[in-house]
């Protein structure tokens, strides 16, 4: 079974497009995010979290993921970011979102036997950051200039902002709000302009011949307020969504969805304030490099100015330059 899930040949450089498969293997790779240590990778079905370099795509080290302190049954990681020098990891069964640090420890840490770092350790600092569960965590990122982490909940149909104590600092897109959320997937943010970008499986579209659910990217200010929305049903952008997944914005203001039924990561561009119109796509159906299989996840890595893309079905990274993208 592992060897049908897990690509084998590794490739390094910057060549593009290209697929990497790691040392540590992934088994079901989902959400990522960016640290001092690599790129965080989430590996939702091999329960556990990778660190991978982000040049050469190598897998640096692996922490297993579980339910509680007992570490008697394996969690699920639906969600993981990075702030302040800890790792937050949002996990399915319990929603606890757990927290660690990495360094030498003073008491027994987390360690991964198929580790090559053999001289520091992972040690939960929190095993969980909120007093109660966060039903079904889907993503988190964090600005760490503001010390606030922002976490998805498809079961509470909103994003928590927390501060690093773990205090609910306020609720967006709620039930009863201006612009509610459905079933938020993915979440990005624009920290410059701060704004939150929310992809959302779950909007509500009604018509005198009766409604249905839809896709869109739902977009906020920091403080709730809502701004604009990338419609996925009525293609107002260029493009129509099938299955919304994860959300990134770069540093140019371009907006990256991955869509896991269109096995494609759609690109739009802000033609004017909180408007937006498509760029392209990435991707397709295959299992070629530069082809996507399920793609559920997708960051920016402004270092290299790449677009990275959770191959989830292939059990591999994509990498993507501009060049690559087909209009």
């Amino acid at each position: 079974m592992a060897a049908m899930l897990c690509a084998l040949a590794v490739v390094t450089g910057l060549a593009s497009p290209v697929s990497f498969a790691q040392t540590l293997e992934f088994v079901g790779p989902l959400r990522m995010a960016e640290s001092p240590l690599g790129l965080v990778v989430g590996d939702y079905v091999g329960r556990k979290v990778v660190i991978v370099d982000p040049l050469s795509m190598q897998a640096l080290d692996a922490l297993p993921i579980y339910t509680d302190e007992t570490q008697a049954t394996a969690g699920k990681p639906l969600s993981v970011a990075w702030m302040n020098n800890r790792l937050y990891v949002g996990e399915e069964y319990t929603g606890r979102i757990q927290v660690f640090g990495y360094g030498k420890p003073k008491k027994k840490g987390i360690k991964d036997s198929s580790s090559i770092n053999s001289k520091s350790q992972w040690v939960q600092t929190s095993p969980s950051l909120t007093a109660a569960p966060v039903g079904q965590p889907s993503a988190m990122v964090a600005d760490e200039g503001q010390g606030l982490l922002f976490v998805a909940s498809k079961v509470e149909k909103a994003i928590l902002v927390l501060d690093a104590d773990g205090n609910l600092v306020r609720t967006i897109g709620g039930p009863g709000s201006a612009a509610p959320l459905g079933k938020p997937q993915g979440i990005a943010l624009d920290r410059v302009g701060q704004r939150i970008f929310v992809s959302d499986d779950g909007i509500e579209t009604c018509t005198w011949m009766g409604c249905s659910l839809g896709s869109a990217i739902q977009v906020y200010d920091y403080d709730g307020a809502f701004l604009a929305a990338i419609d996925g049903n009525t293609g107002n952008a260029g493009q129509n969504f099938s299955r919304a997944q994860g959300v990134a914005v770069d540093d140019a203001g371009r907006v990256y969805l991955a869509d896991s039924f269109r096995h494609e990561v759609l690109v739009f561009e802000e033609v004017s304030p909180n408007t937006f119109g498509s760029l392209g796509v990435f991707g397709g159906k295959g299992t070629a490099p530069g082809q996507l299989l399920l793609p559920t996840g997708v960051l920016f890595d402004a270092a290299t100015g790449r677009t990275l893309v959770a191959n989830t079905m292939l059990t591999r990274i994509e990498a993507f330059n501009m060049e690559d993208l087909v209009q």
